[in-house]
């Protein structure tokens, strides 16, 4: 699973639970040292909310490493050929 099919299954996975960015726009950050990125997002429930006088949102991150994204590449192509010997 690369970066982008990650991405788009976590909105996926926010929006069935009935979270919304807030704002609108995560935050994404790329670090060349470690070779990963990070993503950071601050969600808000959808529709009304009854918590009086305080809006409720969470912050949620996560970092995926360039690394193990080779490294598990490098394993699927090799069981891709050994497969189809």
């Amino acid at each position: 699973m690369d970066y982008d099919h990650l991405r788009a299954l976590w909105h996926k996975a926010l929006d069935g639970a009935g979270l919304l960015p807030f704002p609108p726009w995560p935050r994404e950050t790329v670090d060349l040292g470690r070779m990963s990125r990070t993503y950071r997002i601050t969600v808000a429930p959808r529709g009304v909310q009854r918590a009086g006088a305080f809006h409720v949102t969470a912050g949620l991150n996560w970092r995926c490493s360039g690394f193990a994204t080779t490294a598990g590449f490098v394993v699927r192509s090799f069981l891709a050929c050994a497969s189809t010997t």
